[in-house]
């Protein structure tokens, strides 16, 4: 892996316990993954709108979406509508 990508690896095995959560906080937003308790994840990607980060007193700055899609393993891509208005993309996501 090129040193310029950071991987967090994430493997859900109870025998070797996990945060549940994980953040990244990024100027105008976050990645949230959080994990459920049977096995499935719920990936978030939130837009701040300039409130206290949680776990910090670091205030955040505001984002707004410019441009969004959704990939499909067969077909087109699709854009998200209404842009402006986005707060939060949520999708659960679970083992197979």
């Amino acid at each position: 892996m090129a040193d310029t990508c950071k991987v967090i690896n994430l493997y859900g095995k109870k025998s070797s316990p996990e945060p549940i959560q994980h953040i990244i906080n990024f100027p105008g937003g976050a990645i949230e993954v959080c994990r459920r308790d049977n096995g499935e994840y719920w990936a978030h990607i939130e837009v701040y709108k300039g409130q206290i980060i949680d776990g910090t007193s670091m205030e955040s700055c505001e984002g707004v979406v410019v441009d969004s899609r959704i990939d499909y393993y067969e077909g087109d891509n699709t854009k998200i509508n209404n842009h402006g208005s986005i707060s939060q993309v949520a999708v659960r996501i679970a083992p197979k």
